[in-house]
């Protein structure tokens, strides 16, 4: 009968050890507790963001307004000439794929341009929606010449209410809660009220 030698003896040993040692290790990772991995806030989901470049006056009969929104998951950068002689329809003057998301758009006070800002850069884009450097920006502290009040109701609907120094002006129930609403008429009356996927007209 074959005897092991104390050397055989302890190689056996040690083998026996290494695999047990490597299936308790494996048999704790599939069984034990898992560690949480660090929580990544996922990015807030892009908003769509306009502004009046023409307002309707008695030179203008139709409004223009630029809109910054996603298309395929690209920003685009759009302005649209509003056509009220054609119910109202919104034809493309301009329309470019930006580079990124911008944070802000801002009407130019000395032009028909207009100021996006991405990563606390401004840039402006003028008529064309041509990147124009060297263009100083002005502080656009604009007072509105009017007053939007949105209210939510029991029913899951929102209220807007226009209203500015003469008095009430318009009324309108959603079911989306609007991001924005602008003034596209000097004489209030005609306003755009902008929201994630749409935008609709309100006509006192």
């Amino acid at each position: 009968m074959y005897k092991e030698s104390k050397k055989e003896k302890m190689i056996r040993f040690l083998i026996i050890g290494v695999i047990g040692i490597t299936t308790l290790y494996l048999f704790s990772i599939q069984y034990g507790p898992v560690e949480e991995k660090e929580k990544v806030q996922p990015p807030e989901p892009f908003q769509p963001m306009a502004v009046v470049v023409q307002e309707k006056d008695q030179q203008n009969q139709n409004p223009v307004i630029a809109i910054v929104k996603e298309h395929e998951k690209k920003p685009i950068l759009v302005t649209y000439m509003i056509d009220e002689k054609d119910n109202y329809k919104f034809d493309t003057i301009n329309a470019i794929e930006l580079e990124t998301h911008p944070t802000r758009l801002e009407k130019d006070k000395n032009s028909k341009g207009v100021w996006l800002q991405a990563d606390e850069e401004w840039m402006f884009y003028n008529e064309e929606l041509i990147v124009e450097k060297g263009v100083n920006k002005e502080e656009n502290e604009i007072e509105e010449d009017f007053q939007v009040s949105i209210e939510e109701t029991d029913t899951d609907q929102y209220v807007v209410k226009l209203s500015n120094e003469t008095g009430f002006i318009i009324q309108k129930s959603f079911k989306e809660k609007p991001l924005s609403v602008h003034k596209l008429s000097i004489e209030h009356d005609l306003w755009l009220v902008l929201f994630e996927k749409d935008t609709v007209l309100l006509i006192p």
